[in-house]
């Protein structure tokens, strides 16, 4: 780990009640993976072995998010739609936040990573939520996969490189529809995040993405790489009526975020 991760992870750290114990964890017992952050009266398990810090830490504790939701106009209580859930940390943003939660519906396809996402939705949220454990991609299909103990990377074109330790999962592939239809049926999803490492361009690939026009709210982030077009992507989140919301000077480069102009604010 370089000096700027040790920086931002220490304050990351400072942001949460329990700083001292879990800074003190870090000095003692640096090979101890496991901790509790606690915020109110919130606790998040991660797992700093498995990628977690990057997971619900950075998304509760960083501006990655939050700067977008002051431009929102959401009005509580939220049904919430996460794709690409991790630990789950976008609901428990929300919740520290301020925002009252109707529905949570989060993604994961992990299923070690899900395990920890479980525990801290169940902890933290008395109810309303449904968690799937499932890739969403652009055609259901069900896919084999091998997997590390967890990763804000995973992603459903994954390759395993000769002697890499994981293990191999038969993880249900889910559209966008069905995921909707499944967790929402006719009803508005206030705020979508889609964070699917690439698969988003999958996703509105194929005609299995019209529920997205359900969404009022949406943020996104885009993956750069080899034959993809992130231009091409813009476009077709226009054409479905979404504008986008200007962003700080702080917005991550490749994270958008988006209100449907089809919908009242």
């Amino acid at each position: 780990m370089n000096i700027n991760n040790k920086i931002r992870g220490f304050r990351q750290i400072w942001q949460f009640d329990n700083r001292w114990h879990l800074i003190a964890s870090r000095i003692l017992f640096p090979r101890e993976p496991v901790n509790i952050l606690r915020i109110g009266a919130m606790r998040i398990l991660e797992d700093h072995s498995a990628g977690d810090a990057d997971g619900a830490r950075n998304v509760v504790a960083s501006p990655m998010y939050r700067q977008y939701l002051g431009a929102m106009g959401l009005k509580s209580p939220l049904n919430v739609l996460d794709l690409g859930a991790n630990n789950g940390g976008f609901p428990l943003l929300l919740k520290v936040t301020g925002c009252a939660l109707k529905r949570v519906v989060c993604v994961e396809m992990n299923p070690k990573t899900f395990s920890r996402l479980r525990y801290n939705i169940e902890s933290n949220l008395a109810n309303g939520f449904i968690l799937l454990n499932a890739a969403v991609c652009g055609h259901p299909r069900e896919l084999t996969l091998k997997l590390s103990g967890g990763g804000t990377g995973d992603s459903i074109y994954q390759k395993t490189e000769p002697g890499e330790s994981g293990s191999t999962y038969k993880v249900k592939g889910m559209t966008f529809d069905e995921v909707y239809e499944h967790a929402f049926q006719n009803e508005i999803v206030d705020l979508c995040k889609m964070d699917i490492e690439g698969a988003e361009y999958e996703v509105f690939a194929t005609p299995n993405h019209k529920n997205i026009e359900n969404c009022r709210y949406l943020i996104i982030e885009i993956h750069d790489g080899a034959g993809r077009e992130p231009e091409r992507l813009l476009q077709k989140i226009n054409e479905l009526g979404f504008v986008e919301i200007p962003a700080s000077k702080e917005r991550g480069e490749s994270i958008f975020s988006f209100r449907n102009t089809k919908m009242k604010p």
